[in-house]
């Protein structure tokens, strides 16, 4: 059977990644650097707020740490508000070149 290795394959993404050109957030002083792909996961959780808005907060506190790894209590201590979070996931699709709709429509098939 052929087999598919999503390992080498990120192996050979991660080889002409630059790092110093993966998106960041500025906030509260401090820049805080994001992975240089985009976690599905991100699309998931984002998925999960529209489909049941009161679960909102644990989506959202799940997708920051998704995002900003073992800084997201650095980041939330900041004091970010809820339109920072706002405007946060409304710029993500743009800061990592991704088109939504094509994102939302893989996440429906």
């Amino acid at each position: 059977m052929p087999t598919l290795n999503l390992d080498e394959a990120r192996a050979a993404r991660a080889e002409v990644a630059k790092p110093e050109e993966a998106p960041a957030v500025e906030f509260g002083g401090e820049r805080y650097m994001l992975p240089v792909e985009l976690p599905f996961g991100v699309f998931m959780r984002m998925a999960g707020l529209k489909k049941d808005p009161a679960k909102g907060l644990d989506a959202m506190t799940d997708l920051l740490t998704v995002l900003f790894g073992e800084r997201t209590d650095e980041f939330l201590a900041a004091g970010p508000s809820l339109a920072d979070l706002l405007v946060l996931m409304n710029h993500l699709t743009d800061m990592y070149g991704v088109d939504e709709g094509e994102a939302e429509a893989s996440l429906s098939s």
